[in-house]
């Protein structure tokens, strides 16, 4: 289970009496009452779950980065920076969708409060319904330091990744608590220090304090994010102290968190 519905559904202010919610509550208590086994990616689901079925029945077993030969590259050797010019640059990158229910106007903000600082480069790369809102806010506040690019190819993105001093990881509120992006795998394998924008009782919030991998903020913080980032620029040690903690945290979260799935089965059957 990746999402856990009817439950996902109160985003669009389905309430619990709704007779569609009542009725697929409880479709899951009876379809979870014939499985063998109920899988989940996280410790927040396992809980959620545990209303349709008792919680000894669910497994959690996390997800994995999703891209091959993911590693740091040094940006002297990245040819995403030679390719775009970013040498010499302290780069805040956000890379994924730009959806409208993602609070990427806040990077935007805090772009804004930095916008002197010319050796800081807020990188957004992505797309989706917000991305005319990015340029008409950059245009707007005549944001030198900004730099808008499309989703990158494949083969590209292991090096764009790679290229972030801090990478951006933006979660809607409704659903922070029981939700991680799966690129957060790949941020951690390319040893990037991490800035999520999430309540303080998300999952991705667990993951950052957890590992110590960087700092989440409430997206009314703009001038705390900022404060943030300066800190991180001006200390380098701090810098190398969140990469060297997440490439660590990355051996975590492999593909081989896969065989993970079949091993549980079999100690059970056998």
């Amino acid at each position: 289970m990746f999402d856990v519905y009817p439950d996902v559904l109160k985003m669009l202010k389905i309430k619990e009496t709704n007779f569609i919610y009542r009725m697929w509550a409880g479709w899951n208590r009876k379809l979870f009452a014939k499985a063998h086994r109920v899988y989940t990616i996280g410790d927040s689901l396992a809980n959620l779950m545990a209303q349709y079925t008792p919680r000894k029945k669910i497994t959690v077993i996390p997800l994995w980065t999703g891209l091959n030969n993911v590693h740091p590259v040094a940006k002297k050797d990245n040819p995403f920076i030679k390719e775009h010019q970013l040498q010499g640059k302290f780069i805040v990158q956000y890379s994924g969708n730009i959806g409208g229910t993602h609070n990427i106007e806040v990077l935007i903000e805090a772009a804004r409060l930095l916008k002197e600082q010319k050796d800081i480069l807020f990188l957004i790369i992505g797309r989706g319904l917000k991305v005319p809102l990015v340029n008409k806010l950059i245009e707007e506040y005549q944001l030198e330091n900004c730099m808008v690019l499309p989703f990158q190819p494949d083969e590209v993105i292991r090096y764009s990744i790679a290229a972030a001093d801090i990478s951006v990881v933006l979660i809607e509120d409704k659903i922070a608590d029981v939700s991680i992006p799966s690129k957060v795998y790949n941020i951690m394998a390319v040893g990037s220090g991490i800035l999520s924008i999430s309540p303080a009782n998300s999952e991705i919030n667990k993951l950052v304090q957890q590992f110590n991998i960087g700092a989440n903020f409430q997206k009314e913080a703009i001038q705390q994010m900022a404060e943030y980032i300066l800190k991180v620029k001006s200390t380098p040690a701090l810098q190398q102290e969140y990469s060297i903690n997440a490439v660590a945290a990355s051996k975590n979260y492999t593909a081989a968190n896969a065989d993970k799935y079949l091993q549980v089965y079999l100690q059970e059957t056998n």
